[in-house]
């Protein structure tokens, strides 16, 4: 099943097991098609193909995976990486209810992960169970089971890294203006699950990299995350 997720002035975006970019004289051309030709069964059959194709030959792909280099050296987490998040990430990655519960103040959270579900949900009919670091779960196998999925795992070549978090902070070093609004609880915020779906937001919000609503990271700070993925850069 198709589901129409939203618009803006050139596209339709369109859920099909991943995001897909319609542009609208497509779209326009292929219902025009069928409509003038009369609605018949048939006609209705033409247009489930026709469109199915569009959406097929439209659907996101995985962005490249980023040229890294494994260190050659163990990394002290303590003194190289923690000071980075603290300073570029902590400030919105750090609460119970940050954003995605990605929590960044600690190595335990960074290996956590983050979760598609929000902490604040007023739809919510039934309690959520607390997802607190270091009480209500030990393991990443538990928090796995507390539907928390990895933001630093790559699965890309030796030499690549496709991670959630390396691919959203080179994304925002390539797209670096500050534009828009900018609002930490907004409605339309992402929590990406995989490398597609995060390229369809990106492509969606091109403002949308992190540090969210910040400045990109430097080159030397950028490296340093990539020793958080248990590579370099």
């Amino acid at each position: 099943m198709v589901n129409v997720a939203g618009q803006n002035h050139n596209f339709y975006y369109f859920k099909y097991d991943t995001n897909a970019i319609i542009p609208k004289n497509i779209l326009w051309t292929t219902l025009f098609t069928v409509l003038y030709s009369g609605v018949h069964m048939k006609n209705i059959a033409l247009f489930a193909i026709l469109f199915l194709t569009v959406v097929a030959g439209c659907a996101r792909k995985s962005p490249e995976p980023i040229a890294v280099r494994i260190p050659s050296r163990p990394i002290d987490y303590q003194n190289e990486i923690k000071s980075l998040l603290d300073k570029r990430c902590a400030v919105c990655h750090s609460c119970y209810n940050s954003p995605c519960q990605l929590k960044l103040s600690s190595y335990e959270g960074v290996d956590r992960g983050a979760s598609k579900r929000p902490v604040y949900n007023a739809t919510r009919m039934t309690t959520m169970g607390p997802t607190r670091l270091f009480v209500d779960a030990h393991s990443i196998e538990e928090w796995r089971k507390k539907n928390f999925h990895t933001v630093t795992e790559s699965k890309a070549a030796d030499g690549l890294n496709n991670s959630l978090m390396l691919q959203i902070l080179d994304h925002k070093m390539k797209n670096p203006a500050v534009t828009g609004e900018y609002r930490l609880e907004a409605n339309d915020l992402t929590c990406s699950e995989t490398s597609i779906e995060l390229d369809g937001y990106l492509f969606k919000h091109p403002n949308r990299g992190m540090p969210f609503g910040f400045p990109p990271l430097e080159k030397d700070e950028f490296e340093a995350d990539c020793r958080v993925a248990g590579t370099g850069c």
